[in-house]
């Protein structure tokens, strides 16, 4: 469903419609990196891919993070790694860590499988 979501609001941006989008999900940076990815491997081959695809530089993604003082934020832009051609979000940190406090909380109720 976020994969779909992701690929519609691509579909939009694509006809010069400005999007903007605000997600806590791995899933939508992810699929956003292969939209991405796509037009890249357009670019060097030369074939348009029948999925939707973006320029780099038509996307951004700026991570909020709070800061110091009451309801302050920082902001920063995440940049395409060009070796995974993701955006490192550090979202899959916290999915591992709860991952493993609902092992850890299954583990002692003696339910965990």
């Amino acid at each position: 469903m976020q994969v779909a979501f992701t690929r519609q609001i691509a579909v939009i941006a694509r006809a010069g419609v400005r999007v903007i989008v605000t997600t806590h999900s791995e899933w939508v940076l992810e699929e956003l990196g292969n939209v991405v990815g796509r037009a890249r491997l357009a670019d060097r081959t030369g074939e348009e891919s029948s999925v939707v695809s973006l320029d780099a530089r038509d996307v951004g993604v700026w991570l909020f993070e709070a800061a110091d003082g009451v309801g302050s934020s920082t902001v920063k832009e995440i940049a395409l790694d060009p070796d995974t051609g993701l955006y490192p979000s550090g979202f899959d940190a916290v999915a591992r860590a709860l991952h493993n406090e609902w092992a850890q909380v299954a583990d002692a109720r003696g339910d965990a499988e």
